[in-house]
């Protein structure tokens, strides 16, 4: 597993400790006190017990014994002993060249300061003078501030340089599908290009509003890729996402294209997954019919489906294209198992399935001997026929 997502599968069970004991303060302020409820570092004892937990966690995570780590501690420890612990612990997981135990034990205590300081624990690790140390706490401490305050999250967003480790902005722009879709675009803005085909890297669900306005979204044009709103667009709303994208269609060829080959397989699991198989290849049939020839064509070039539907919705969906396009289809899908499209073939005139059958076999669509044999079985051919396609095997 990747650190990206081990943290972001981590810090939402510390984060669950964190907002479950007290609200958060904003700023050190109005923070509780920095001297800790459980242990009077006043008196000679306490101190002593602190540096005592201390070395005990110290060894204990030295020993790998990740069983203890989380258990409750943290909070004996005074606001300078749990900014060095965190700052030696990364240093330490940084020297593992892995996520470790040391990287949880930081975690915690980064946790326990933000419990304690709230949005001011930024302020804090964001003076630590190592980039990659510094990097991962302040996006471990701004995840537990999405999560906790969006809106002063919202606020601090720009203020901090963006991390190598993005996750959380990838976690901003899941709480704000949540919200509405002026809060994701804010968010979207300032996810690194190289993130914007996969601004949702996170195992966490995508929720959207109910009201989220989809089409805003997609007219911005800020993510390269459709990806998860565009498929929950194509579920909510099937038609309007499709005519977001059938004007696209119907005017760019050729290399322009290639976005529409990334899109296209999410509106049409999008459908699928509203009306059921059949029926979504029912409509998607019935929309691309509906498309110039010329869209139809480069639409044929580049494929539409990225995974492989049964025989039967594919009948569905070309039952309403001419059968010269039908066979066009076909060939497009050089990569899909052919036999998912003998229910379709069956329903082409001749003169379209034997060039296309011949075609294949200059393909070397189906190797091996008997094919012509076993061709003829399956599709009635007559002698004349498989003569045909055999000679496309010998030329």
């Amino acid at each position: 597993m990747s650190p990206r997502l081990h943290l972001l599968s981590a810090i939402p069970l510390i984060a669950a400790g964190v907002l479950a004991g007290r609200a958060i303060p904003s700023s050190a302020d109005d923070a509780p006190g920095n001297t800790g409820s459980m242990v009077d570092r006043r008196s000679r004892n306490g101190a002593t017990e602190e540096r005592g937990y201390l070395a005990r966690l110290r060894a204990t995570v030295d020993r790998g014994d990740s069983g203890k780590l989380l258990r409750p501690g943290m909070e004996r420890l005074d606001i300078g002993n749990l900014d060095a612990l965190a700052r030696e612990q990364m240093e330490k997981n940084r020297a593992t060249g892995r996520w470790s135990d040391h990287r949880t034990v930081a975690d915690a205590a980064l946790a326990e300061l933000y419990r304690r300081e709230g949005a001011a624990a930024l302020e804090r690790v964001s003076r630590w003078p190592e980039p990659e140390e510094r990097e991962n706490a302040v996006s471990a401490i701004m995840l537990l501030h999405i999560y906790a305050d969006w809106e002063s999250a919202m606020s601090l967003l720009e203020k901090f340089p963006q991390p190598v480790d993005e996750s959380w902005l990838s976690a901003a722009m899941k709480e704000a599908a949540g919200r509405n879709a002026d809060d994701f675009l804010h968010v979207a803005a300032l996810m690194p290009e190289r993130d914007r085909m996969d601004p949702f890297s996170s195992p966490r669900a995508v929720e959207f509003a109910a009201d989220f306005d989809f089409a805003k979204v997609h007219a911005e044009g800020r993510l390269e890729e459709g990806e998860i709103y565009f498929k929950e667009w194509s579920y909510r709303q099937p038609d309007a996402a499709w005519d977001a994208v059938k004007d696209t269609l119907s005017t760019e060829v050729g290399s322009g294209w290639q976005p529409l080959e990334r899109i296209l397989p999410d509106l049409v699991e999008g459908v699928v997954g509203r009306e059921g198989e059949l029926a979504g290849m029912d409509w998607l049939g019935g929309k691309v019919a509906d498309l110039p020839p010329e869209a139809r064509a480069a639409l044929f070039d580049v494929g539409i489906l990225g995974f492989c539907v049964s025989g039967e919705a594919l009948t569905r969906f070309c039952s309403h294209l001419p059968p010269a396009d039908v066979r066009d289809y076909i060939q497009g899908q050089i990569h899909v198992s052919k036999e998912v499209f003998y229910p379709v073939m069956d329903q082409l005139p001749r003169q379209e399935l034997i060039p296309l059958l011949k075609w294949m076999v200059e393909g070397s669509v189906w190797d091996g001997e008997g094919t012509a044999a076993r061709l003829q079985q399956r599709f009635s051919l007559t002698a004349d026929e498989v003569q045909r396609i055999k000679r496309a095997t010998q030329e």
